[in-house]
């Protein structure tokens, strides 16, 4: 969110006529850019507790992701392909800060369309996300994940490198997985993975999604799914 406030005062800065307007604009901007130092600062004194974080998946019809993905999508330059029905077990809150750090980052250091497509792959429901800028080098992928780490193509820019590292550890707590692979041309892209409840999902309403699962007694910490 602070990302998404920096990058919208910058670019109504551009755009705006008014030199008063434009310093507020700024005033604005330095105060994000504070707040996110500080905020940095927390991770760093705090990252030992990133386990006391509650992380609370609950099912999900997957078109429910849609609406997720554009709260984040703050420029407005994200192609979402259609979305497979399915059930599937996520934490809210949680998936909406993986996202809006993916694309935050996206637009921070590419600025550029982002590709948002899904499909199912065995027993699970994938989302693959790809922007079209420059990518980072191949021997990096691995270490994106990486507490503290940040590549190559991240100089004078801001950021702590806890950003990626908290959003994977996010991904398995919520019983699904979160990598980064080369794709065409050179470029990059990330792959989200949650495993799938119910597969080829009727429209249902949210408390039949309830009742059904109390009745087959699912266990998402066992993993116990069916398809």
């Amino acid at each position: 969110p602070v990302a998404s406030i920096q990058a919208v005062s910058e670019l109504m800065s551009v755009t705006s006529t008014s030199s008063k307007e434009k310093q507020q604009l700024q005033i604005i901007h330095d105060k994000a850019n504070q707040i996110n130092q500080l905020i940095s600062d927390l991770f760093h004194a705090s990252l030992e507790e990133l386990q006391e974080l509650k992380v609370t998946p609950t099912l999900h019809q997957s078109q429910e992701i849609y609406q997720i993905i554009k709260n984040s999508d703050y420029q407005n330059m994200t192609h979402i392909q259609s979305i497979p029905e399915c059930l599937i077990s996520y934490d809210a809150i949680r998936l909406q800060q993986v996202f809006d750090n993916l694309l935050s980052n996206s637009y921070k250091y590419e600025a550029s369309q982002i590709d948002i497509s899904f499909e199912f792959k065995k027993n699970h429901f994938v989302i693959f996300i790809s922007d079209n800028g420059l990518g980072i080098k191949k021997d990096e992928l691995p270490l994106l994940f990486e507490k503290f780490y940040r590549g190559s193509n991240s100089q004078k820019k801001s950021g702590s490198g806890l950003g990626l590292y908290i959003s994977h550890y996010f991904m398995k707590q919520m019983h699904g997985d979160m990598k980064a692979v080369e794709s065409m041309h050179g470029l990059f892209s990330f792959i989200i993975t949650f495993s799938i409840i119910i597969k080829k999902l009727l429209r249902i309403e949210q408390r039949q999604i309830r009742i059904f699962y109390d009745r087959v007694n699912m266990s998402i910490d066992r993993k116990e799914y069916i398809r």
